[in-house]
C-alpha cells in the first residue's frame, strides 16, 4: 500500500513537536510515542508506529525517516539528514517548520490575489453574454 504524503500543516506540527522533544532531551523512542499519542492524523499515527519499532532497534531518526520518504517530502528527509550530520537537528526541524509555514502563507496570498480577477472575469463574461442576448432579441 502506497503511503499518502503528509499534509504541510501536519508536517509543521510534527516538526515543531519533534523539535521540542529533542530539545527537552527525552529519548527519541519516548518522544515519538508521545507525539503518536497526541496525533489525530491516522496515517501519521501508522507511520509513527513503524518508526517507533525501528527506533527501538537502534536506528537513527534519519534512517527511520528515509524509510518513509513517500510519506515525508524529500525536503523533510534531506533536512533531517543534514541536521543529524551537523549535530543540530532541533534547528533543522525549526527550519523545516518555518519553510512550510512560509510556503503555506505564500499559497494563501496567491489564492487571494487570483480570486478577485477571476470574479471580475466571470462577471464581465456574464455582462457581455447578457448584452449579446439582449441585442439579438431585438434584431
Amino acid at each position: 500500500m502506497k503511503e499518502k504524503r503528509l499534509p504541510k500543516q501536519e508536517t509543521i506540527i510534527f516538526a515543531r513537536q519533534l523539535s521540542l522533544v529533542l530539545d527537552s532531551e527525552i529519548s527519541l523512542y519516548e518522544g515519538l510515542s508521545m507525539i503518536k499519542d497526541k496525533s489525530d492524523h491516522k496515517e501519521l499515527v501508522n507511520v509513527l508506529n513503524q518508526m517507533i519499532e525501528e527506533v527501538k532497534f537502534g536506528k537513527s531518526l534519519g534512517e527511520v525517516i528515509k524509510v518513509h520518504e513517500t510519506f515525508f517530502s524529500g525536503f523533510f528527509v534531506s533536512m533531517i539528514e543534514l541536521g543529524e550530520q551537523s549535530g543540530d537537528l532541533t534547528k533543522s526541524l525549526e527550519q523545516i517548520a518555518n519553510a512550510y509555514e512560509k510556503e503555506l502563507e505564500t499559497t494563501e496570498k496567491v489564492k487571494s490575489a487570483v480570486t478577485y480577477p477571476i470574479i471580475l472575469a466571470v462577471l464581465m463574461t456574464a455582462v457581455i453574454l447578457l448584452l449579446i442576448v439582449e441585442i439579438f432579441t431585438y434584431v
